[in-house]
């Protein structure tokens, strides 16, 4: 794309670094590992020290109904900022 030409985004992406992640057999992940299920597309990348990245890529147009969703889980969730009520 030219610079100064831009598109709206097609994928949202959630990610956090945890510690001590173990697969479904139990084991530390040796390598990366991927999930796709319909549109949803979910990562494992294991990291140095103990850590691992596990990431969810969904589609734009889920991301205003996930955000939602997730905030009805803390009710005293600041609706407020900028990160929850941003637009796509």
């Amino acid at each position: 794309m030219p610079p100064g030409e831009s598109a709206p985004p097609y994928r949202a992406l959630y990610y956090r670094y945890v510690r001590g992640f173990t697969g479904p057999s139990g084991a530390e992940p040796d390598g990366a590992e991927f999930s796709n299920i319909e549109d949803e597309l979910a990562y494992v990348f294991p990291s140095d020290d103990g850590l691992t990245c596990i990431a969810l890529s969904i589609n734009a147009a889920e991301f205003p109904a996930i955000t939602e969703r997730r905030l009805r889980g803390f009710p005293g969730a600041d609706r407020s900022s900028s990160w929850a009520r941003r637009p796509l």
